[in-house]
């Protein structure tokens, strides 16, 4: 039996099977839409040359689901994979921002004397750092915390990847608020990044420190990436 994958889904956090045992290799969740059922190629590239092969790929002909609803089911966690990729993205740039706030702080800490321009960029690296806590924080149905969203499409995605069914009414209403949920808190973020954060970098650099930047996705990804913890 072999299990054809699409890419696992980009996540903040992964978590385990309640099935997940020590010394198993029990894989992190969501693993990854499988891929339906229908003829694909192999393609093996060595030396600069490619080897094809014909694959099919057959349901377990125990199980008698409907194409249509395995496509739909493809189709949905698609799509929670791709707003899983905007939440995670989100998310990283507020991560390494945030860093360098801390940076900036400990910088205009080590300065002696307690001058007004001092105080003032402190007061200012404070008020980017409580604009961005909502967040990468907070709880409640209408959360802005990206990664609570992340935990909540994950389930999703996990649930929808084990079942040879359509997704579900609970489900599709489910991953909908949420996406509002995250949609709404990338707005809050690009307002940030658009408008807070040059207004921080002017008194930054005329003070003589470095501004902060964003990093560019490239230098983001893996940097993030977690796992629960088996007990």
């Amino acid at each position: 039996v072999w299990n054809l994958r699409y890419p696992r889904p980009q996540a903040i956090k992964y978590g385990y099977s309640i099935a997940a045992t020590w010394d198993a290799d029990t894989p992190v969740t969501p693993e990854g839409p499988l891929a339906l059922p229908g003829d694909y190629q192999l393609v093996l590239q060595v030396d600069g040359k490619s080897y094809r092969a014909p694959l099919r790929l057959t349901m377990d002909p125990r199980a008698h689901a409907d194409p249509a609803a395995l496509a739909a089911g493809l189709a949905f966690s698609r799509d929670i994979g791709a707003t899983l990729q905007r939440v995670w993205q989100g998310y990283a740039e507020i991560h390494a921002v945030r860093g360098q706030l801390d940076a900036r702080e400990r910088t205009l800490g080590r300065k002696a004397g307690a001058g007004a321009v001092r105080q003032a960029l402190l007061a200012a690296v404070e008020a980017l750092r409580r604009k961005t806590d909502p967040l990468v924080g907070g709880s409640g149905e209408a959360t802005s915390n990206l990664r609570a969203i992340n935990d909540t499409l994950t389930d999703i995605a996990t649930d929808v990847e084990g079942a040879d069914r359509a997704p579900t009414d609970g489900q599709r209403q489910a991953y909908a608020e949420y996406q509002a949920s995250a949609d709404k808190a990338l707005r809050q973020w690009r307002t940030i990044r658009a408008m807070d954060l040059p207004r921080l970098n002017q008194q930054l650099l005329a003070a003589g420190l470095k501004a902060v930047g964003v990093p560019a996705t490239e230098h983001r990804r893996g940097a993030l990436v977690e796992s629960h913890h088996l007990p």
